[in-house]
């Protein structure tokens, strides 16, 4: 079963962190949703030195299903 919880961001977070995904949009070539920009930056089996995601890893992210 997946749960889901809103999250409420003030707005010059979500600018910043909204940047960071047309970034890596730019970067892979194809659409990234909100929450798996936020698991590549935080989960340390994409991002295990917190300063640059492996492309790889991203492109991998950006085709997982999300119900997968």
């Amino acid at each position: 079963m997946v749960r889901y919880r809103l999250v409420r961001l003030p707005e010059e977070v979500y600018k910043k962190y909204y940047g960071i995904k047309m970034k890596m949009e730019q970067d892979i070539g194809s659409p990234l949703s909100m929450p798996k920009v936020f698991n590549a930056l935080v989960d340390p089996n994409y991002n295990p030195d917190l300063i640059e995601i492996n492309l790889g890893k991203l492109r991998d992210i950006s085709r997982k299903r999300r119900w997968m």
